[in-house]
C-alpha cells in the first residue's frame, strides 16, 4: 500500500514539476518511514499472537521453568526466554518485555540486540547468495553467531538471578478473545511506542544521506558520505575498502532495512567485496550498534549511559570478530 501511494505522489509531484529534492524527501524519505513501521507489525503481530497463545495454554510457565537452570549460568532467568523469543521479530517489543523481570532484566535487554531481526535477512541472502552455495546455510550461522553472543554477554555480565517462584498452572484450552487481545495490546504498544522514533530517525538519514554540510541536495557528497569517507581507514582492516559499503552500515543505524536500501541507492554490488570481505560484513553487521528505536526504549528504560555503552559494547565486538573471521579466512586459509 504504502509502495502505490509513494509511486502516485511523487507521478504527481513530478507532474506539477516540484523539485527533486522534495520528491525524493516525500518518497525515499516520508514513506519509506512509514514503510518500515508497518513492516515491522506482522512480525510483532504474529510473535505477540503466538507467545499469548503458548502463554495462555500454560506452556510459557514450564517452558520457563524447565529453562531457569540452565539460563541462570548465562546470567539470565527462566523468564528471559520469553523476550529473547521476541527479539527474532524485533528487538523493540522484546526489551520492552522485560519489563517483567526483576534483576535479570538490565542484561537481558542489552543483549537481546545481538540476536538478528528479519530487517537482516534480505542483506543476508544478498550477499550469501552471491558468494555461497548454500547461502541457508550461512543465515543459519549468522543467526546462531548471534545467539552465541548475546549468552556469552549474559554470562560475564551475570548478576544475581531473578528469585523464581512461579506456580505452574493446569494445561488448558485457550480463550481466543484473550490471545487476540495480547496480540492487540502489543500491536498498539509497539506502534505507540515506536511509530515516533522510526519515523524521525528515516527523515533524519536521509537528509544525512542526501544533503552536503552547505544543504545542497548533493547525495554523492552528502553528510554521510563524508563522514563515510572520514572513518573508512579504520575499516580496511575488516575488508570495507568503499565508503558506500560503509554509508549503508551508518544508515542502518537509523533503521536496519536502510542499509540494503542504501545498498541499493548508492550501487553497491557482489564486485564491491571478496567472498572473505563478504563473511566479515555480514558478521559486522549482524552484531554491530541497534537501530534508533532500540536504543531509545533501552535509553528509556535504563538510561542514556545504559544505552550508549550498549551500543559501543555491540559495536567493537561486532568489529573484533569480523577483524578475526577476515584476517582469519584471508590470510590462514587464502581464502579470497
Amino acid at each position: 500500500f504504502c509502495d502505490i501511494l509513494k509511486e502516485k505522489t511523487t507521478t504527481f509531484l513530478r507532474t506539477a514539476g516540484t523539485s527533486r529534492f522534495l520528491i525524493s524527501l516525500i518518497g525515499d524519505g516520508i514513506f519509506e518511514g512509514i514503510g518500515s513501521v508497518l513492516a515491522f507489525l506482522p512480525c510483532v503481530v504474529m510473535l505477540s499472537f503466538f507467545l499469548s497463545l503458548l502463554e495462555d495454554t500454560g506452556y510459557m510457565a514450564r517452558i520457563a521453568v524447565m529453562l531457569d537452570r540452565p539460563m541462570r549460568v548465562f546470567g539470565f532467568s527462566g523468564k528471559s526466554i520469553v523476550p529473547i523469543i521476541m527479539g527474532l521479530g524485533c528487538s523493540t517489543p522484546a526489551v520492552l518485555a522485560c519489563r517483567t523481570l526483576k534483576n535479570t532484566k538490565k542484561q537481558t535487554a542489552i543483549s537481546i540486540p545481538f540476536i538478528s531481526c528479519p530487517a537482516r535477512i534480505p542483506i543476508y541472502f544478498m550477499l550469501a547468495s552471491a558468494f555461497f552455495d548454500n547461502p541457508f546455510l550461512i543465515i543459519v550461522l549468522l543467526y546462531l553467531l548471534g545467539f552465541v553472543v548475546a549468552f556469552a554477554q549474559g554470562f560475564f555480565l551475570k548478576k544475581e538471578g531473578d528469585d523464581f517462584l512461579l506456580e505452574l498452572p493446569p494445561y488448558r484450552l485457550p480463550k481466543i478473545s484473550n490471545v487476540f487481545k495480547d496480540m492487540l495490546d502489543s500491536a498498539y504498544d509497539f506502534f505507540t511506542r515506536a511509530f515516533s522514533v522510526i519515523f524521525i530517525s528515516s527523515i533524519i538519514v536521509f537528509l544525512l544521506s542526501n544533503l552536503d554540510f552547505k544543504l545542497n541536495y548533493s547525495p554523492d557528497n552528502s553528510i554521510l558520505a563524508s563522514f563515510s569517507r572520514i572513518l573508512l581507514p579504520l575499516f580496511k582492516p575488516i575488508g570495507i575498502h568503499h565508503w558506500q559499503v560503509l554509508a549503508s552500515l551508518l544508515a542502518g543505524m537509523g533503521v536496519k532495512e536502510a542499509i540494503l536500501s542504501s545498498m541499493s541507492v548508492l550501487g553497491i554490488t557482489s564486485s564491491f567485496f571478496t567472498p572473505a570481505s563478504a563473511i566479515s560484513f555480514l558478521i559486522f553487521c549482524s552484531l554491530y550498534c541497534p537501530c534508533i528505536a532500540t536504543l531509545a526504549v533501552i535509553k528509556k528504560e535504563y538510561g542514556i549511559k545504559t544505552a550508549a555503552a550498549s551500543a559501543l559494547r555491540q559495536t567493537v565486538i561486532a568489529y573484533v570478530l569480523a577483524l578475526i573471521c577476515f584476517v582469519v579466512l584471508k590470510n590462514a586459509f587464502n581464502f579470497l
